[in-house]
């Protein structure tokens, strides 16, 4: 996963069902209609026309569907400006009953395989753009045929907005007026396009272990138009226990803060294992009037969990879907936005100026969060906020806290991002107690990756102690005086961060 930078992708989506026609509908053009050779022959040369209205928004009606009601709610949407469309003419004669018959047999799995008419030459049309007579339409006259309408080039509405072009769609010119039982000859499609949702899982899991809470958010922008479903789903590894504290709320509150929505607004959660949100209708439209007044609405899910065991390959990965229904199912599966807590064994080391480690006695260490300040090749540690563990005590040299927290990944982000929220970019170890007959060193000592890789999130600190003749008879200095660095430079001290377990190097565990 790389997952330095969450964001909502500004990728637009295209509706393949999400069509409204003034007819039959897009993949049932005849409307089930039995067409006799009598009719066919009523066929005459009165010139089609093909009309592309373009729109932004959720599908309004069920496809192939309109009427008064559904032209109202599509003269709430923004037209989609500069779409273009490949027409193709495909090898189906409709003065024939088999021609009929080949056009019902079209679905959607068939379409792109169908033979095109080689006597055709393709035709490539835009829908206008923003501010000329027909903003988001185009009109085309065809001659008698079944037409494969493909969208190559996506609306332009927003510069730097990047879309997807819509499934291809079939038309079929004439079509039967299911009103009338006669051929009409002015064929009117208005494919929509909705915004992708991506879907996001966070996770706040500052200093977890392997028996705390963390806590998740789900969020999701909340598309425009007609909401006729919205269920969000998070189904919990067996790493962790069930959701509790379960809230659904918005971004609208104050600079954006949580704001609950009413009671009534989502079916009573029966599993909180396979964690089920389902708006109900009266969610619904409590969700689209706030739309209606912030364009940046995002539907919020959060709670909480306890951490009951690390995986072997030490990472708690979550996800969450979001399905809109008619088929617009969208997943931090797919998207990279999953929450993920990582873990691995760390070791800490005693060892001498020769690299060796010190079995005798034993020696005491706290752990912390740190930052670096100083010279970049040489850099000096300062701890930040409270100790994470307290008297981590060696054993032949050494001492092993299973399932720590990474050092470098912390709220499901790298600790080196500017958008961290994490106080300390590192992770130390201070020593409180050196073994017999050798000098404490104060000096906060960096955690590192293991050098092998096979080790997954393995971490390690080799922390180098002076004997007390080596140190004049006293203590190394802490930062503010001579200070271990320089003690460092001058060769008195050797691999105090790295010893005889070498660091990752620029390997980075992300």
């Amino acid at each position: 996963m790389n997952k330095n930078h969450k964001r909502i992708s500004a990728a637009v989506l295209a509706l393949a069902l999400g069509f409204s026609t003034a007819g039959a509908g897009i993949f049932a053009p005849v409307a089930g209609a039995q067409i006799e050779s009598t009719i066919i022959d009523d066929i005459n040369e009165i010139q089609p026309t093909l009309t592309i209205e373009k729109y932004i928004g959720m599908p309004v009606g069920d496809p192939g569907e309109y009427n008064p009601e559904i032209q109202t709610a599509l003269n709430t949407l923004e037209k989609g400006y500069g779409a273009e469309f490949t027409i193709e003419r495909l090898n189906i004669d409709l003065t024939t009953v088999k021609g009929w018959n080949d056009v019902k047999a079209l679905t959607p799995s068939t379409l792109n395989a169908a033979a095109k008419d080689s006597t055709f030459t393709d035709r490539t049309v835009t829908t206008g753009k923003e501010g000329t007579p027909n903003p988001g339409t185009v009109k085309v006259n065809l001659p008698v045929g079944v037409y494969r309408v493909t969208e190559t080039g996506a609306p332009t509405n927003v510069d730097g907005v990047t879309y997807q072009e819509a499934a291809p769609f079939f038309v079929t010119l004439p079509f039967t007026d299911p009103a009338t039982g006669k051929w009409s000859y002015s064929q009117t499609v208005r494919p929509k396009n909705q915004a992708a949702v991506e879907i996001n899982k966070d996770v706040r899991d500052e200093n977890v272990t392997a028996d705390s809470k963390i806590s998740y958010t789900i969020s999701a922008p909340v598309p425009a138009g007609n909401l006729t479903q919205l269920v969000i789903t998070d189904n919990l590894p067996a790493s962790l226990t069930d959701a509790t504290n379960v809230k659904v709320g918005t971004n609208t509150g104050t600079d954006g803060a949580f704001a609950a929505l009413p009671a009534g607004s989502i079916d009573p959660i029966t599993d909180y294992r396979n964690l089920t949100i389902s708006l109900t209708e009266a969610g619904l439209t409590e969700l689209q009037a706030r739309r209606a007044t912030n364009p940046d609405l995002q539907i919020l899910v959060t709670f909480d969990t306890t951490v009951v065991e690390v995986p072997e390959n030490g990472a708690i990965r979550n996800d969450a879907s979001i399905d809109l229904g008619g088929g617009l199912t969208y997943s931090t599966q797919n998207n990279g936005n999953h929450a993920e807590t990582r873990f691995g064994d760390l070791t800490i080391e005693k060892v001498d100026t020769a690299g060796e480690l010190i079995t005798t006695g034993s020696a005491a260490f706290d752990l912390y969060r740190c930052d670096s300040y100083g010279a970049t090749t040489t850099p000096s540690y300062t701890t930040v906020g409270d100790k994470l563990a307290a008297n981590l005590t060696t054993t032949d040299g050494s001492v092993i806290l299973p399932d720590t927290q990474v050092w470098n990944f912390v709220n499901g982000e790298l600790t080196s991002s500017p958008d961290s929220t994490v106080e300390g970019e590192h992770l130390c170890v201070v020593e409180t107690k050196a073994p017999t007959g050798y000098s404490l060193n104060p000096e906060p000592q960096p955690v590192k990756f293991t050098e092998d890789e096979d080790d997954g999130y393995a971490m390690v600190v080799d922390v180098t102690n002076l004997t007390t003749d080596e140190a004049g008879g006293g203590q190394l200095p802490s930062t503010g005086g001579m200070g271990t660095m320089a003690l460092i430079a001058g060769g008195l001290v050797v691999a105090a961060a790295g010893g005889a377990a070498a660091v990752r190097g620029n390997r980075a565990r992300s």
